[in-house]
């Protein structure tokens, strides 16, 4: 029994003698039905419900020898549902002849599979409800594959039969491919041994045009030819089209293997062994030109005009001939390749361009006159192939014109802007501008050179740019500012203009007293005067009164800091010769030369100063006083004369003496006083002299008398000291009784 027949037996007529077959083997393996335990390593799931259906994917099939087939065992549950971690035994039969071996069994995300040896594996079900398994062989023959699912509910559906027939026989079927209209197209089937790759005669190749536009093989005249495999292993055809056109025509390819008688190892497998589809594009050259015409193109200038032709298709376009008109205003100068020139006229004879390729031929013209041209180029080859292309080129004249603004009065010292603007006033773009600046007499430029440039690469008609140069003055007077523009195609223009330098100035003049003393005021007098050619625009004054003064007043006020010395006055803008006067009072507090200074300051950073120095002195200023206690006094008693001595002044006084003269009707009888000595003469009191009597301070002196006549008497008391033009007299009266 062959290998188709037995398999036609076992589904068919003879299940049950197959079961226990397949029982036999897994006795021989060891491993029964529903044994998915620990026996091999690892448990196997059970499934979410009960399967119902087995399946196999494909059922047949035939593949070359050493290559590998999978196939898929699909099980579902009764809703028909795709059934996850269900187990899938598979086995191959082992019947007469039988090849095939596993070679892996496809794994689940569980990793639920095992391959015992070469002919049983076991699998679970993924998601998709399919186990799957690959198989391959090294022989000729046919492996008979089978899928069973033992927990089925209905066990004479838990298997599922495949077969697969392994041929030492390869195949290369044609290529799609490309083919020229009115061309034919030689196709072949080639048919070897994929054991050793040697050819195989007699093999039967169908060829048969099942869609696209009509065509025919030579061999035939018909739409459909077959072909047998010579020596070489080789069937040819020879395919036409009806009609040529541009289409697509599909050609089925069966091949058949010859009948051959069975072989002891295995029964043989003849019929169609493979299928496959090739596929012939027919196709026309198309040729396609793209130009490129330069945007805007100066009068004179000599430009170029690159040309592209591109065979977008697949076959060769022949007998290419390219042709071109040149626009009026424009000069032909020369072309590579070379063109032939006919009047206006220019034609390239390129011969053939091959498919999928391009060519470009380069155009160079000249601009004799502005305005705008079309260039207009075509093309032409065998097989109708006609096609232009136009693109448009504008000739234009640039015309600039040059403007420029600048201040008519700057000052020295001062920064100031140059704008320059550059309008086209042209049709064409004007190029390679080059902007140049001299620099004025009288100012300078930070880079230090007496001209300035600026570079445009280009100003389109009708554009304008605005470039900006700045300039210090340094020197008073008359000044030009010169400015030129030149460009390609001798472009030129120039302008200037003209301005003054002026330079302002300012000057301080400050009046005060040589001399004061201390705790007496001083004034001061400041006067501002614009010395310069051109008003002075933020000028301050500012004084400062020295610091052994007191701030007293200002005349205008100004703007006084409280407890401070300062005080300033924010004048705006002087004009030329305009002079402005201010007073600063202060009250001297400390004695020593005191200066006052202030100072004038401008925006623009000129700055003058002033100063005024005083020389402050402070004043001795004695104070005598004589009191006497009691008063009146009884004869035989006493009284007491206190003398006081104050310095009220501001400056020590130094030398004090004190000399007090008892009147007649009084005895002395002591005395005390700031120093302990004294000379008594008689009637007179001597006091030795005092060094210094600070400011504020003072001296105490007693003198104790004893009455001895009654009367209106006179205690008399004379001061004296280095800074005293006369002695200071004082009297105490008292009144003596009985």
């Amino acid at each position: 029994m062959n290998r188709g027949h037995w398999l036609g037996f076992c589904s068919v007529q003879n299940w049950l003698v197959c079961i226990i077959f397949i029982f036999l083997i897994q006795g021989c393996t060891g491993l029964q039905y529903g044994d998915h335990v620990s026996k091999f390593g690892r448990p196997l799931s059970e499934p979410t419900s009960p399967p119902a259906s087995i399946t196999i994917e494909p059922e047949q099939h035939t593949r070359p020898i050493k290559t590998q087939s999978t196939f898929t065992a699909i099980v579902k549950d009764a809703q028909g549902k795709p059934l996850n971690g269900a187990i899938v035994e598979w086995t191959l039969a082992r019947a007469k002849g039988a090849v095939g071996d596993i070679i892996d069994i496809g794994q689940d995300p569980l990793k639920q599979a095992l391959r015992v040896n070469n002919t049983y594996a076991i699998g679970g079900t993924n998601r998709q409800g399919e186990s799957t398994i690959t198989l391959t062989s090294v022989q000729e023959g046919s492996t008979h594959l089978i899928a069973i699912v033992s927990n089925l509910k209905e066990q004479r559906h838990h298997q599922a039969f495949a077969v697969m027939h392994w041929l030492d026989a390869e195949w290369d079927f044609p290529l799609d491919a490309a083919q020229k209209v009115g061309t034919t197209r030689n196709m072949a089937v080639t048919v070897m041994k994929a054991s050793n790759g040697a050819p195989l005669e007699g093999y039967q190749v169908k060829w048969n045009v099942t869609s696209g536009p009509e065509a025919y093989f030579e061999e035939s005249r018909q739409s459909e030819a077959i072909a047998e495999t010579d020596a070489q292993g080789v069937a040819r055809v020879t395919l036409a089209q009806q009609t040529p056109g541009p289409g697509e025509n599909t050609v089925q390819i069966t091949v058949v293997k010859p009948e051959t008688p069975d072989r002891d190892c295995c029964p043989a497998v003849s019929g169609i062994i493979a299928k496959g589809l090739s596929k012939t594009t027919w196709m026309a050259p198309s040729i396609t030109l793209e130009q490129q015409c330069p945007s805007a193109l100066i009068l004179g200038d000599t430009a170029e005009f690159p040309i592209t032709l591109t065979n977008s298709s697949q076959v060769n376009a022949s007998n290419v001939v390219l042709r071109h008109t040149i626009p009026a205003g424009m000069e032909f100068v020369g072309s590579n390749p070379q063109a032939q020139q006919v009047g206006n006229s220019l034609t390239w004879n390129l011969t053939d361009l091959a498919a999928q390729t391009s060519r470009q031929v380069i155009l160079h013209m000249k601009a004799k006159a502005s305005g705008t041209y079309v260039n207009e180029v075509v093309v032409e080859a065998n097989d109708g192939v006609h096609s232009q292309s136009m693109c448009s080129a504008t000739v234009g004249e640039p015309i600039l014109s040059l403007t420029q603004t600048c201040p008519s009065t700057v000052l020295v010292g001062e920064r100031s802007e140059f704008h320059v603007t550059i309008t086209n006033t042209g049709t064409g773009v004007a190029k390679d501008l080059q902007l140049t600046d001299r620099v004025p007499n009288g100012m300078s430029h930070a880079s230090g050179q007496p001209e300035v440039t600026r570079k445009i690469d280009s100003l389109a008609a009708g554009s304008t740019v605005t470039e900006v140069f700045t300039f210090t003055a340094n020197q008073p007077g008359a000044a030009s500012n010169v400015v030129q523009v030149t460009g390609s195609r001798n472009l030129q223009e120039q302008v200037s203009c003209d301005l003054t330098i002026e330079q302002p100035s300012m000057s301080l003049k400050m009046t005060g007293p040589e001399n004061r003393f201390l705790g007496t005021t001083a004034t001061y007098s400041l006067e501002v005067t614009n010395t310069g050619t051109a008003p002075t625009t933020g000028v301050v004054v500012h004084d400062t009164l020295p610091s052994g003064f007191t701030f007293e007043s200002a005349n205008p006020p100004g703007n006084h800091l409280p407890n401070t010395n300062n005080v300033s006055w924010n004048l705006g803008t002087m004009a030329p010769g305009e002079t402005k006067t201010f007073q600063v009072t202060g009250r001297a507090n400390t004695s020593g030369r005191q200066c006052n200074i202030a100072t004038v300051q401008t925006e623009r950073g000129l700055k003058e100063r002033a100063e005024v120095c005083t020389s402050v002195e402070g004043v001795a200023a004695l104070l005598l006083e004589v009191t006497d206690s009691p008063d009146p006094v009884e004869i035989g008693t006493q009284t007491s004369y206190s003398i006081l001595v104050t310095n009220q002044g501001t400056a020590n006084a130094t030398n004090i003496k004190i000399a007090a003269t008892i009147p007649d009707g009084m005895e002395y009888v002591s005395s005390s006083g700031s120093t302990a000595r004294l000379v008594v003469l008689g009637k007179l009191v001597d006091f030795d002299p005092i060094p210094t009597l600070r400011p504020k301070e003072n001296l105490v002196f007693t003198v104790t008398v004893k009455g001895v006549q009654p009367g209106d008497l006179r205690f008399r008391v004379e001061m004296n000291a280095d800074q005293l033009t006369s002695p200071v007299l004082e009297e105490e009266s008292t009144k003596l009784y009985q």
